[in-house]
């Protein structure tokens, strides 16, 4: 099975997602409204979006920005994400062969 590039983008509007095949070609995007205020739901929003991309590595852009002290999210007008770990909730929701080995910021795959 070829796995996919898969990239999130979550804004404080919309979260959109697109998986390309080896080539480059668009083989899924699709978008969603961003359940503004509620961390949990936005998490299960980004979760849902990725498993309909199908497997694949997975990069994710956030509002704001990693703290090197904390590594939680920091400065972000998405006030909700704000002391928030990005990526150890969405990690539990996927399916093991997606579990990343590491992270670097808010990229794993």
């Amino acid at each position: 099975m070829t796995r996919h590039r898969i990239g999130v983008d979550l804004g404080g509007t919309k979260i959109e997602a697109i998986a390309l095949d080896e080539n480059g070609n668009t083989i899924f995007r699709k978008r969603t409204t961003t359940p503004q205020g509620d961390y949990a739901a936005t998490i299960e929003a980004v979760v849902r979006l990725v498993h309909e991309a199908g497997d694949g590595s997975v990069g994710i852009g956030i509002p704001g920005a990693l703290s090197r002290v904390s590594g939680l999210v920091k400065n972000a007008n998405s006030t909700w994400l704000i002391g928030r770990p990005p990526m150890s909730f969405i990690v539990k929701y996927w399916r093991p062969s997606w579990a990343p080995t590491s992270c670097t910021g808010t990229m794993c795959g």
